[in-house]
């Protein structure tokens, strides 16, 4: 067999690689399936001759959707009868959105038993949807490509949504794929802006890949790799050419897509062409399908997370990683992912948890794949820099062809962004540069701070409400003990993580144990919210050392789920906030010393991201004189008179300390939430008097917050109109939809 290097493959065109097979300098035999590629004016007239030159006999079934057949479907179909060839037509009665079981049955219903040859006329869905008939039935196929969408033309991989999970099965190369020029030229601008972002994701795939190869030892060919290097260059070289529809223009990128398959084909998987930006399509994906939602292509949808990857990688790049440590997860870390799957995958989570399970190394095992990647890291550093600056501005080459860049342009809130970049890393078992992250322990941070840039403001504040920077419409809010009441176990580090995950701030009130640490806890006692035996739950936690307050489970008497989580001292907390700025928290004063909490403040840095919280105005005041930059409100409960005369006494001193107000909207007795009408106003404080707070205040330059203790969507909207942004709410989840609703409706 001959050997191919780098340089020789780069001389031979994308038709002289179909059918090739040689020992690789990687060290292995690398082959290439396909064995014909004509993309060339009239190649619709050509598939007979192809056929016949291929040895394939039978009879054919050509499967399109109306689009496809209408386009090339039965002209190519007229040309197979004037040959000679028996055809049978399986035409969908529209188009298909999704190759998933249902798409796949309606094909394989007529798939008749002499079928010798399968069709595809089509681009990605239609030639998945063959390619695993194909597989299945043993029967060869040809593609005859009608846009230049997507680089699976020439894949080994089909992936299907089976049970609304996006996953890729084993599946069949074509033996020959036809371009006809005609036909690829006159494909929609969105599914060339499509080819275009698949090819242009190769970036972080390919960087992903040498990832791999430095700290997992993957296997990583030179040969293979330089080929998708040569078709990424070419067509990013190309953008404005493809964006004006130029012939020339339009046959390489569908070329350079071809080129990617057939690089696929040759290293036996899609390493070279698939990674982390592939995860989050597939994960944002997966959701729009479950919710109902209309997605966008293909290539569209991984157009859009390569800049968000490449902002990762960024970041990464000008990291000191020498300082960062990778840290085996605890039993508490690994039940806070099974909820984070649970939340994000629905009833797909089982399948996920199972499938990730045994990713989780040991200590041992980090530390051997830290050693490997800080004695690597000058190398792989500098590669990585190479890849990325084969087109420094993918966000630019995806605007001049016409295709989304922003995630809100193909539907993606903040929180399906920050999920994605959290949880979709285990939607594949392939290590990319979400794994890194997570393992070194700045992924939840990275995550946040992407958000922050892409939607606006502290990730930690807004929430993931589709706000954008600048939008008057942006919601802020409060989880009052982070969500304890309904959601999480109050005051733990699950309840924080949720609130912050669901883009709130979570608050939590604090106390000092016997022995001088801060801890969170809302009660005096660990009684209604620990496990602690008789003798201890009813001593107050002032007379505990810390050691006896943390030996309790605090996570199984509000729910099985929170098995192990432990009343949490603050320097924990600040563990978590320190270094990243996007995580914000409310600090509740229950039994303090102010002057110890500014010290603890000052020494963890984490000034700006507090925001410190008591019903009494002077603490307020007096711990913004203690800790510089740290933010105050004063929270004001009881009568509606009562919380009125108190604002009213604030105002008067010119809000002296505080930097936000919060009013408690308490609800009569006499409210029906399921049944009240329309007109009826559910809280004490009546809507004129919290707009004439909200006046005052903003006319001061403070924030005023509510806690509304009941609300249903009808309350929420009504509290939004009347132009309050910040709230507190004891249930995240259902607020963040209360808030969507209204938002929906305004559209």
């Amino acid at each position: 067999m001959e050997t191919i290097t780098v340089q020789s493959v780069g001389q031979r065109s994308a038709e002289r690689l179909t059918g090739i097979s040689f020992d690789c300098t990687c060290g292995r035999t690398h082959q290439v399936a396909m064995r014909r590629l004509i993309v060339e004016d009239g190649a619709l007239h050509r598939v007979a001759d192809t056929i016949k030159e291929l040895g394939l006999d039978g009879k054919a079934m050509l499967l399109a959707d109306p689009s496809t057949y209408a386009v090339a479907g039965r002209e190519l179909a007229e040309h197979l009868k004037s040959a000679g060839r028996d055809v049978v037509m399986s035409v969908y009665p529209e188009p298909v959105e999704y190759a998933d079981e249902k798409a796949v049955v309606r094909a394989l219903i007529d798939l008749e038993p002499d079928i010798g040859l399968l069709i595809a006329v089509g681009s990605g869905t239609i030639n998945d949807i063959a390619r695993i008939l194909s597989y299945k039935a043993k029967i060869p196929y040809i593609v005859v490509a009608t846009a230049p969408s997507m680089d699976g033309y020439a894949s080994t991989g089909s992936p299907l949504l089976v049970n609304g999970f996006k996953k890729t099965y084993a599946a069949a190369s074509p033996v020959a794929l036809i371009g006809d020029l005609r036909v690829i030229a006159q494909a929609p601008k969105a599914m060339v802006a499509a080819g275009v972002g698949d090819m242009l994701a190769k970036i972080t795939a390919l960087c992903d890949w040498l990832l791999a190869a430095a700290v997992e030892d993957e296997h990583y060919c030179e040969v293979v790799s330089g080929l998708m290097v040569r078709a990424l260059t070419g067509i990013a070289g190309s953008v404005g050419a493809i964006a004006k529809g130029e012939p020339v223009a339009i046959k390489e990128l569908t070329e350079g897509l071809v080129l990617s398959g057939l690089a696929m084909q040759m290293i036996g998987h899609s390493r070279p062409a698939s990674g982390s930006e592939h995860h989050l399509s597939h994960y944002w994906e997966m959701k729009h399908f479950a919710e109902g939602h209309r997605t966008d292509l293909h290539g569209i949808k991984v157009g859009v997370a390569t800049p968000i990857v490449l902002k990762l990688y960024e970041r990464l790049l000008g990291a000191d990683v020498g300082s960062m440590r990778m840290r085996e997860k605890t039993a508490a870390q690994i039940a806070g992912w099974e909820r984070e799957l649970s939340r994000c995958y629905g009833p797909l989570a089982e399948e996920m948890i199972a499938a990730n399970r045994a990713a989780f190394a040991s200590q041992d095992e980090l530390d051997a794949k830290h050693a490997k990647l800080i004695g690597r890291w000058p190398e792989l550093k500098r590669r990585l820099e190479a890849i990325v600056a084969l087109a420094p501005d993918v966000a630019g080459l995806l605007r001049e062809v016409g295709a989304p860049v922003d995630p809100l342009e193909i539907g993606v809130t903040r929180e399906e962004l920050v999920d994605a970049l959290r949880v979709a890393k285990e939607v594949r078992n392939r290590y990319t540069v979400l794994q890194l992250a997570d393992q070194l322990g700045v992924l939840d941070r990275y995550a946040g701070d992407i958000a922050a840039e892409l939607y606006g403001g502290p990730a930690g504040t807004a929430v993931a409400i589709d706000g954008a920077s600048g939008d008057p419409d942006r919601v802020y809010w409060q989880a009052h003990r982070g969500g304890g009441a309904y959601e999480a176990p109050d005051n733990t580090m699950a309840a924080n993580v949720h609130a912050w995950t669901l883009g709130g701030i979570p608050e939590a009130d604090i106390r000092t144990t016997r022995d001088g640490v801060i801890v969170c806890l809302h009660d005096e006692t660990l009684a209604r919210t620990t496990d602690a035996p008789d003798g201890v739950k009813d001593v107050p936690v002032s007379e505990l050392d810390f050691a006896e307050v943390r030996r309790w489970d605090a996570g199984t008497p509000f729910d099985s789920r929170f098995a192990g989580e432990r009343i949490p001292s603050l320097e924990e907390v600040f563990e978590e906030l320190r270094g990243r700025p996007e995580r914000q928290f409310y600090l509740d004063l229950k039994q303090v010393d102010l002057d110890k909490l500014g010290e603890l403040i000052d020494r963890y840095g984490v000034n700006r991201q507090i925001i410190f919280t008591h019903n009494r105005q002077a603490n307020c005041k007096r711990m913004k004189q203690i800790a510089q930059d740290v933010r105050s409100m004063l929270w004001i409960g009881g009568s509606a008179e009562r919380i009125l005369e108190t604002f009213r006494e604030a105002r008067e001193s010119g809000f002296d300390g505080l930097d936000q107000v919060q009013l408690h909207l308490n609800s009569p007795q006499t409210i029906d939430w399921d049944g009240r009408n329309g007109d009826e106003w559910p809280y004490a404080i009546e809507p004129e008097r919290l707009r004439e707070a909200l006046a005052a205040a903003s006319e001061a330059g403070v924030d005023l917050e509510v806690l509304p203790f009941a609300f249903d969507e009808r309350s929420i909207g009504d509290l939004l109109d009347l132009g309050i942004r910040w709230f507190a709410t004891d249930e995240p989840t259902r607020f963040v939809e209360s808030v969507r609703a209204w938002r929906g409706a305004k559209r």
